[in-house]
C-alpha cells in the first residue's frame, strides 16, 4: 500500500478518536481519575497502567483492535531481541553529571529551557530510533508489564520506549534523560528505569495541554512547564511530579513591528469544514482594511484547497517561515485551540480564539481549561461583530 495512503488513513482514524475523546467532559474525566484507588498509583508501573486504561476508555473498538494487532506483530518481531538481551548482563553505567540526552519528539524549535542548556552538554538523539535490550531492561519491562499480559499495545509501546531510553543510558552515561513524553503511558515507565540507573527523568513541555486522559497519572522527576497554570492542571489530573519549573521559551522580545497594526494571520490545525464560509469570514476582515494571511498545517499545505480561495501571497508556508517569525510579523494571531495563541500572548502579540468556526470545539476547550481563556485574548465572534 502507498505510504501516503497509510498516513491519510492513520490521520483519518486519529481524527475520529480525537472527536471521541472530545465528547468526554471535564467532569467525567476528573471523576474517572478520582475513582482510581491510591494503591493503584503507588509505583511507576501502576501509574502507567492506569494512564493506559484511561486512554483506552475513550478509544473505539476498531481503533483498539488495530493497534493491538500491530503491537502483537512488534512483540513477535522483537522476541528474538528480548531473548538475546535477557542473556546479556550489563550493570548500569556511572552517570556523567555534565551530560544529558534529549529524546524529544517535538518539532517546536527553541523549547529547550536555557537552564538545562547551560547545565548540561546535551546530546540530541532521534526519538525512538536507537534501542538496546539487556537483562536489566528486559527484566524491568517484564516486571512492569506483568499485570498487562492481555494488553499487547501497552506491552509493545513500553518495550519500544524502554529500549530507546536504555540505548541512551548505556551509550552516553547521562545524568539526565530529557523527554517530551508526558502524554504517553510509557512516561512513568521511563521514570522508573531512569531511577534504577540513577538518572533523572526530565520532561519539557512541547504542546498545548487540557484536562484530558493523556495528562493523567504520569510520573516524572522534573517538569519544565510554560506557566504555573499547567502545574495546577496536571495536579488536578493526578500527575506525580517531583518539582515543576516554570520556563516560558516564547517570552523573548519580538522585533519592533513595522506594520500598521492591521495584519491578521489565521493558523489552521485542520482544514476548515466549510472552506467557502471560512474564506468569506476572513474576507470581512479584508473589507475592513486588514491584511489577511492563512497558515495551513504543514501536512495540508500541498492539498491545493487554499489556492481556490486565497491569493498566493496570502498563504503562508510553514515549511519556509518559522513560527516565531510568523507570529512576530502579525498584529493579530487567530486560531481555534493551538500553542500559537500562547506563543503570541507571550510575545505581546494580540491573540484571538476562534469561537465561530467550530462552536463545539470552543465549548470543549472552555470545559477543559484552555489556558488562553485565563489570559488576555479576544474572541473571533466579538471581532466580527465589531466589523458589522
Amino acid at each position: 500500500m502507498d505510504l501516503h495512503m497509510v498516513r491519510k488513513a492513520k490521520a483519518y482514524f486519529d481524527s475520529r478518536e480525537a472527536e471521541r475523546e472530545r465528547r468526554a467532559t471535564r467532569e467525567e474525566i476528573i471523576g474517572a481519575i478520582r475513582a482510581v484507588d491510591d494503591s493503584r498509583l503507588d509505583t511507576c508501573a501502576h501509574r502507567a497502567q492506569e494512564q493506559y486504561r484511561l486512554l483506552r476508555k475513550y478509544q473505539g473498538f476498531f481503533y483498539k483492535r488495530l493497534y493491538d494487532v500491530a503491537s502483537l506483530a512488534v512483540l513477535v518481531l522483537r522476541r528474538a531481541d528480548m531473548l538475546r538481551g535477557a542473556a546479556v548482563s550489563q550493570g548500569f553505567p556511572t552517570p556523567d553529571e555534565s551530560k544529558a540526552v534529549y529524546l524529544g519528539c517535538s518539532s517546536n524549535d527553541g523549547i529547550m529551557p536555557q537552564e538545562l542548556a547551560e547545565r548540561y552538554d546535551i546530546v540530541r538523539e532521534p526519538f525512538l530510533v536507537g534501542r538496546l535490550l539487556n537483562s536489566a531492561v528486559v527484566g524491568y519491562w517484564e516486571e512492569s508489564t506483568a499485570d498487562a499480559k492481555r494488553s499487547p499495545f501497552f506491552r509493545a509501546q513500553a518495550l519500544v520506549y524502554l529500549a530507546n531510553v536504555a540505548h541512551a543510558i548505556w551509550a552516553y552515561s547521562p545524568a539526565a534523560i530529557i523527554t517530551t513524553s508526558e502524554s504517553s503511558f510509557a512516561c512513568s515507565l521511563i521514570t522508573g528505569l531512569c531511577r534504577k540507573a540513577g538518572v533523572e527523568h526530565i520532561c519539557i513541555m512541547h504542546g498545548e495541554k487540557l484536562i484530558q486522559p493523556g495528562t493523567a497519572f504520569f510520573e516524572v522527576d522534573t517538569f519544565y512547564v510554560w506557566d504555573g497554570y499547567y502545574a495546577d492542571l496536571f495536579a488536578s489530573c493526578g500527575a506525580n511530579v517531583g518539582r515543576y519549573i516554570v520556563s516560558n521559551p516564547w517570552t523573548a522580545q519580538r522585533c519592533a513591528s513595522d506594520g500598521d497594526g492591521r495584519r491578521l494571520t489565521y493558523y489552521l490545525q485542520l482544514p476548515p469544514h466549510d472552506m467557502r464560509g471560512f474564506a468569506d469570514m476572513l474576507g470581512r476582515f479584508e473589507a475592513a482594511g486588514w491584511r489577511v494571511k492563512v497558515r495551513p498545517h504543514p501536512s495540508d499545505i500541498e492539498s491545493g484547497r487554499y489556492e481556490r480561495y486565497f491569493d498566493a501571497d496570502q498563504i503562508e508556508d510553514g515549511r519556509k517561515v518559522g513560527i516565531l517569525d510568523s507570529i512576530d510579523g502579525a498584529d493579530m494571531v487567530v486560531s481555534q485551540y493551538s500553542t500559537v495563541l500562547f506563543q503570541a500572548w507571550s510575545r505581546g502579540v494580540a491573540a484571538c480564539i476562534d469561537d465561530v468556526s467550530d462552536p463545539g470545539l470552543f465549548e470543549n476547550v472552555v470545559d477543559k481549561r484552555f489556558i488562553m481563556l485565563e489570559r488576555e485574548h479576544a474572541l473571533l465572534s466579538g471581532l466580527l461583530d465589531g466589523l458589522s
